[in-house]
């Protein structure tokens, strides 16, 4: 939004010379160029746990498969040692602060703009389904054990996330006043 930002009438000359972008408010022009560009990042965003699982789940079912030498025997292996087996039919470690991450900015991305882009709650809605189904699914059957994590992580996302709907009355009052 910076980038794209007009601040020559912003009384600050400083800011006038170096943010002299195309938009000065949020115009139609700005909703056809950047509201497009918003929805389909957030689409992105909410897509992308299931092409993750199907990307590094054929990479390891490859990489299994390779390592029996093409057969579907089980017994057979090219690994040395117990530890190199269990590393290539584990599954990956459990990486929780990607997943709070993406919560996150699906969160405060439809919170600042949905005031005037309200398809961006639908999509940050179906983001998070996606996003819980999915990460079920692979704490079931495909991660390792995750360690354990105590209640510090959940409470300082949520003390972060509490600031989504300051940026929601604040960027609401602003669009819809123009």
């Amino acid at each position: 939004m910076i980038v794209n930002a007009d601040l020559s009438q912003s009384g600050i000359p400083l800011l006038g010379l170096i943010l002299n972008g195309r938009y000065p408010d949020f115009t139609p022009d700005w909703y056809n160029d950047i509201g497009n560009n918003l929805v389909s990042a957030m689409i992105s965003v909410a897509l992308w746990p299931i092409i993750e699982f199907f990307g590094f789940f054929g990479m390891r079912l490859t990489f299994r498969i390779l390592d029996r030498c093409l057969t579907c025997d089980s017994y057979k292996t090219k690994k040395r040692t117990i530890q190199q087996y269990i590393d290539l039919y584990s599954g990956p470690e459990y990486m929780i602060h990607y997943k709070y991450s993406s919560i996150m900015m699906q969160t405060f991305v439809a919170f600042m703009y949905g005031p005037g882009i309200p398809i961006l709650f639908p999509i940050a809605l179906f983001g998070m389904v996606i996003l819980y189904i999915v990460e079920r699914l692979c704490v079931a059957y495909s991660y390792k054990q995750p360690p354990m994590f105590d209640e510090k992580l959940n409470k300082s996302t949520i003390n972060i996330l509490r600031g989504a709907p300051l940026l929601y009355f604040g960027f609401g009052f602003w669009m819809f006043s123009n």
